[in-house]
């Protein structure tokens, strides 16, 4: 895996560090650049993997790509056989995982077999051990092993791979379904309530990883560095993206004309380059999703 092609609240990036505040919110502030938004419904990815199933010999390992540019890959992945261990030389990994169950270990060292032909069933020694269910978050630094060293029938998970140069060899950061609702819902408890807040999962010089609730739309805005992607876990909402951002009138949040509106629920997946404009419009309750933001430019 090489640096131009890995293989299988708001805030701006400036420079190197990561600040939180809006950018490109004022009036007739210019339009989305060329890189298009890319929207894949959980339909659509599920209905990808099961056609991927039918194959003969059915695959032990399946993909429904989201989206695969210079410096980063987004997929959501299916195993229903145990393979063997492996460490990225680049590239941070996430796992947010969607359905099934396994046992993911991450660090140690990789074990490899003396036969060359029995490579592919490496395994890992001293590493951690954590059973995944949907909804857990794991983050894998690069060159840190991981293996799924156990899988309860199928795992299926949203992996979203980029190269930010970030620290290698470090520990994978993981964080549960339960424990993301518990943060949450001591945010939530605050006085006044808040109408966004978030459940860190990590973050560096170049990219950061937070599960965000949404309870009532806010002003739109766009980010001038960072592609980012939302992954929908939970509740819906009408999701604005493009077009150009509008300050609104004597204080009033700021707004999106001549974007295009999508219905976002459960599954869903979201890129967002940088610089395009995006806003929550609607809240159907409240809305839940993984952003992962990433800045892939060299200064």
């Amino acid at each position: 895996m090489t640096r131009t092609g890995l293989a299988v609240g708001c805030a701006v990036l400036i420079g190197t560090a990561l600040v939180t505040g809006r950018a490109l919110s004022a009036q007739n502030a210019p339009a989305a650049p060329a890189a298009p938004v890319v929207f894949k419904s959980r339909a659509e990815l599920m209905n990808i993997l099961a056609e991927r199933a039918k194959a003969s010999p059915a695959p032990e390992m399946m993909a429904a790509n989201v989206k695969s540019g210079d410096g980063y890959m987004i997929n959501v992945v299916r195993r229903t056989t145990v393979q063997g261990a492996i460490a990225h030389d680049v590239g941070s990994e996430i796992h947010s995982l969607i359905d099934g169950a396994a046992t993911l270990v991450t660090g140690g060292t990789i074990a490899r077999p003396s036969d060359p032909a029995q490579r592919r069933n490496s395994t890992v020694d001293n590493g951690v051990s954590r059973h995944v269910t949907p909804g857990d978050v794991v983050l894998v630094p690069p060159k840190t092993p991981h293996w799924y060293q156990a899988i309860d029938g199928v795992v299926t998970y949203l992996e979203i791979r980029f190269d930010v140069g970030a620290p290698a060899g470090g520990p994978a950061v993981a964080i549960t379904d339960t424990e993301i609702k518990r943060v949450l819902a001591t945010k939530a408890a605050a006085t006044p309530a808040p109408v966004m807040f978030s459940a860190p999962v990590g973050r560096g010089d170049k990219y950061q990883a937070n599960i965000v609730k949404r309870t009532a739309p806010q002003g739109g805005g766009a980010h001038e560095r960072g592609d980012e992607v939302h992954h929908i876990l939970e509740g819906s909402g009408v999701l604005v993206t493009g077009g150009r951002v509008v300050r609104g009138a004597a204080g009033a949040p700021a707004t999106i004309t001549g974007g295009d509106e999508r219905q976002v629920g459960p599954g869903d997946v979201v890129l967002i380059p940088a610089g395009t404009p995006h806003w929550y419009k609607q809240v159907n309750g409240s809305v839940r999703y993984l952003e992962v933001r990433f800045d892939l430019s060299k200064s």
